[in-house]
C-alpha cells in the first residue's frame, strides 16, 4: 500500500503547487520532500498561522509579461522504489482557452530529466489557458492554474501517471472504478497564502448539475479531492470553506484525461 500512499502524496503536492495566485504564493517554490514509509499528516498543526483570505477582495492582474516564461517537468511514480521519476519524451503542449476553440500557443517534448520550457506570446494580457502532456502508456493529464497566468511561471508540476499506478489509486486506495469514457479532476483547496485549507466542500457541475463521485482525501492532506467520472465537457469547479465561498473557475474534462487544478479566494 505504500506505492499508493506515495503516488497521493505526489498528486497533492502538484496540486499545492499549482495553486498560484495567491498574494504569498512562490511559482518557483518547489513540492515538499516526499516521505516513503508514511504519509502525512491529516491534519495542520497546531503552530499553523490563520489562513489567509485576505486576498478574496483584490482583484486579478490582466497584464503579462510578453513572452511569459512558463516551465515544469513531467513526473510519474517509479512503482518500485515508491519515487517520482521523469516522464521523458512526453508531447507537452501549451493552449489558450477560446469561446468556441482552445488554441495551441507553442509544443515541445519533455527531456531526460522530464524537464519541458515554454516562452509564450501574450500581447501582454493575463494568459488563460493550460498545459497538457500525453506519452503512450501515461495517463493524459492536463494542469490549470486557478486564475490566468500573469506573471512568469518556472516550476509548473505535470503528473503523468502510468496507467497502471492511476488503476492502483482508483481501485485500491479510493475502493471505486473510473470509466475510460469520462475524466478525472483532481483538486487542492487553499487559502491566499497557499495553504491547504481543511474542512472544505466542493461544487463540480456541468450546466449547474453536480457531476462526478467525490472523494476527499483527508487521510493523507487537508484540502485534497479526486473527483472520479467526470462526463467530458467544460467543468465549473468551486468551493467553500470557513464560510468563504471561494473563487469559481472553469475547466475542461476530457475522457481518459487527469486534469489537476487548485481553488484560491482571489477573484
Amino acid at each position: 500500500m505504500r506505492i499508493l500512499r506515495t503516488s497521493a502524496f505526489v498528486l497533492i503536492s502538484v496540486l499545492v503547487a499549482c495553486g498560484g495566485g495567491g498574494k504569498n504564493n512562490n511559482p518557483d517554490a518547489a513540492p515538499p520532500d516526499m516521505p516513503v514509509d508514511m504519509p502525512p499528516p491529516v491534519d495542520m498543526p497546531p503552530d499553523m498561522p490563520a489562513l489567509d483570505f485576505s486576498c478574496e477582495t483584490s482583484s486579478s492582474p490582466t497584464t503579462a509579461p510578453d513572452p511569459l516564461a512558463l516551465a515544469g517537468s513531467a513526473n510519474d511514480i517509479d512503482i518500485l522504489t515508491q519515487m517520482p521519476k521523469a516522464v521523458d519524451g512526453a508531447a507537452i503542449a501549451a493552449f489558450k482557452r477560446g469561446a468556441n476553440k482552445d488554441t495551441k500557443l507553442d509544443e515541445t517534448t519533455s527531456d531526460a530529466q522530464g524537464a519541458w520550457t515554454f516562452s509564450l506570446v501574450t500581447g501582454g494580457a493575463a494568459l488563460d489557458g493550460y498545459v497538457e502532456g500525453s506519452k503512450t502508456g501515461q495517463r493524459t493529464a492536463r494542469l490549470y492554474p486557478p486564475n490566468p497566468l500573469a506573471m512568469d511561471f518556472t516550476n509548473a508540476p505535470l503528473l503523468m501517471l502510468a496507467d497502471g499506478t492511476f488503476n492502483l489509486l482508483v481501485q485500491n486506495l479510493l475502493q471505486d472504478t473510473q470509466s475510460d469514457a469520462n475524466g478525472t479532476i483532481a483538486l487542492a483547496v487553499v487559502d491566499c497564502a497557499n495553504t491547504p485549507i481543511s474542512g472544505a466542500t466542493i461544487s463540480v457541475s456541468q450546466g449547474g448539475n453536480e457531476v462526478g463521485r467525490q472523494h476527499e482525501l483527508t487521510q493523507l492532506s487537508a484540502g485534497t479531492f479526486i473527483v472520479l467520472d467526470v462526463p467530458p465537457g467544460d467543468t465549473v469547479v468551486g468551493a467553500m470553506a470557513m464560510g468563504h465561498t471561494l473563487h469559481a473557475h472553469t475547466v475542461t474534462s476530457v475522457a481518459k484525461t487527469t486534469t489537476t487544478t487548485a481553488i484560491t479566494p482571489l477573484p
